[in-house]
């Protein structure tokens, strides 16, 4: 499965302002091999990606790797998420020296 967080200017679901963005990213329920687009301003390496609920809490935190291809960032990481109930997530990655940065899958 892969999910393009690149283009950090696109806005997914219904932002504050009551503006409708681009739907948000789906992820299947149960254990799979995500690949993770980010920007090339993301760091490189070992990394985590997490799937929190909107108030905070981690469901899943996975560990994966991440590697500059050309344009863009690419997080592979093996997430399970069989466990987590249907509904609204907050998809978890860490920018280098900062803590979790959220983006709404």
């Amino acid at each position: 499965m892969a999910l393009d967080l690149g283009n950090e200017l696109v806005l997914r679901g219904v932002p504050e302002t009551g503006e409708q963005g681009q739907q948000p990213l789906m992820l299947l329920q149960g254990i799979g091999n995500v690949s993770v687009y980010l920007t090339t301003s993301c760091r490189t390496g070992v990394c985590n990606v997490a799937v929190f609920e909107v108030l905070g809490k981690a469901q899943v935190i996975a560990s994966g790797t991440a590697s500059v291809q050309p344009g863009l960032t690419v997080l592979k990481a093996n997430l399970d998420i069989s466990r987590v109930n249907s509904g609204h997530y907050l998809l978890g990655i860490p920018p280098p020296g900062v803590g979790w940065s959220y983006h709404p899958p």
